[in-house]
């Protein structure tokens, strides 16, 4: 649960559970860099590479439209990506155990059903210049980063084009500039990718910065690496 914490700043800063970054700064990133990326890996990892709903997998790669899409397959354009911390926590031997099947990919994933769309939020339509997204009166969205420690099986960001939204120190003061000169935004939502995935240095240059701006009294982080 969300919990209002007050900094010296003033700003009312929406977080989760607070997380000793500095003291263990070394230890997350080496996490986040020992990630499982594939299939393989994370099935052996978990008990279940003989598991005979799941050995499908090896000839699901190749499959076509009509294919089983109860198969697993290693996807080619949003890559299985699972730290170690959380797929310990997925029971071993259980091929339906809930965290398992947040972040394996399914063949099903590629199937074209009618009436949904490969972008849900349709957030193209709210984009106010490179990384900033405003759909709400008052609120602003910064995209700070394409990075996640866990590829959720259904992340509604899995096709937004990041390549559009760099993230270079200029281009987010370009962001910033515009949210300072619109005074009815009081709040900024910092998401991705998962922001705290960003190096405390650069993380907090960005908070320091969106401080000064006087009209902003909120500012969220969007993020799981907590969990």
């Amino acid at each position: 649960m969300l919990k209002p914490q007050a900094p010296a700043t003033g700003i009312v800063i929406a977080t989760s559970n607070s997380i000793d970054r500095c003291g263990s700064q070394q230890v997350w990133q080496q996490e986040l860099a020992e990630a499982i990326s594939s299939i393989s890996e994370l099935l052996d990892f978990v008990g279940l590479r003989q598991h005979a709903g799941l050995q499908r997998y090896n000839s699901a790669q190749s499959a076509t439209a009509g294919a089983d899409h109860s198969a697993t397959m290693e996807p080619t354009t949003f890559p299985l990506r699972v730290t170690r911390a959380f797929a310990q926590r997925i029971v071993k031997g259980d091929a339906n155990d809930p965290l398992l099947l947040q972040v394996l990919p399914q063949a099903l994933e590629g199937a074209t059903v009618a009436g949904y769309s490969r972008q849900p939020l349709d957030e193209d339509n709210f984009q106010q210049g490179a990384g900033i997204l405003q759909k709400y009166q008052g609120r602003a969205l910064l995209i700070v980063t394409g990075l996640c420690a866990i590829h959720c099986r259904y992340c509604f960001r899995q096709h937004f084009p990041y390549q559009s939204h760099q993230h270079s120190r200029s281009q987010w003061h370009q962001a910033l500039a515009s949210i300072r000169a619109d005074n009815s935004i009081t709040e900024v939502i910092l998401s991705g990718g998962d922001p705290l995935a960003l190096n405390d240095q650069y993380l907090g240059g960005l908070i320091d910065h969106i401080a000064q701006i006087s009209h902003i009294d909120t500012l969220r982080i969007h993020s799981r690496i907590p969990i």
